[in-house]
């Protein structure tokens, strides 16, 4: 079950995290398994996050990923957060357990609220993605874009939208996204998989395979096993 710790926390707990803090700090860029935020609190945003972040732990191998309010997003100063994870709410919901209920998987989420010698931070701690993919809401259409430069990675989210309003690209991306989330879950993508994240009925499956065959041609996923085609498909990394 998700926690919220916030008051009242023993001076040690206080001062390893104001350690954890600046270990993230000192990072060089937003890495796949952290984020940083000033005080952007949408719940739609933090649970989308929480999902990808948690799949992304998973597929780095580390032992937590985290979110962090109250630092600004290129310098990864401290500024202050005046976010509340106790007392925010989405509807008559308390928000962590509207998260709780949003994401489709059992995530041991834990927020902190760390009085750090610059400001005032709150830490989202999130465990990595363990016998299935963690998933927020179904993990809507189309997914999220990462975008990496030099010293940040941007998260692009985007309201659902269906398969036709989606474009080539966002297919292709849909496409991976989906043979990871399988390969995390013991499974492999295959055609009728396709249709099924997608909505496609059955008899217009040559709609996926178009969406497989360009995927395949972007060098992001490929064949399971060359020797036996309906194996299915795997991201282009995989051992």
């Amino acid at each position: 079950m998700p926690t919220t710790e916030s008051r009242n926390r023993p001076d040690a707990g206080q001062e390893r995290d104001i350690d954890l803090i600046n270990d993230l700090r000192a990072l060089p860029n937003e890495t796949p398994w952290v984020e940083f935020k000033r005080d952007n609190t949408n719940p739609e945003m933090i649970g989308k996050l929480v999902s990808a972040l948690a799949n992304s732990c998973r597929l780095e191998d580390r032992e937590r990923a985290y979110m962090l309010w109250g630092l600004d997003d290129s310098t990864h100063r401290v500024v202050g957060s005046a976010f509340d994870p106790d007392g925010d709410k989405v509807g008559n919901q308390g928000l962590a357990i509207w998260l709780d209920q949003a994401l489709q998987s059992n995530v041991a989420f834990q927020f902190r609220v760390v009085d750090h010698p610059d400001g005032r931070v709150v830490i989202l701690e999130i465990p990595p993605a363990l016998l299935a993919p963690v998933m927020f809401k179904g993990f809507q259409l189309p997914p999220p874009l990462f975008r990496v430069g030099e010293d940040s990675m941007q998260v692009v989210l985007y309201g659902p939208r269906s398969f036709a309003e989606m474009t080539q690209d966002e297919r292709i991306r849909a496409c991976y996204h989906h043979a990871v989330l399988k390969c995390l879950s013991g499974d492999r993508m295959k055609n009728a998989t396709l249709c099924e994240r997608f909505g496609i009925d059955k008899k217009n499956a040559a709609m996926a395979s178009g969406v497989l065959q360009k995927a395949l041609a972007a060098g992001l996923i490929k064949p399971a096993d060359p020797e036996h085609p309906r194996a299915g498909y795997v991201p282009a990394w995989w051992a």
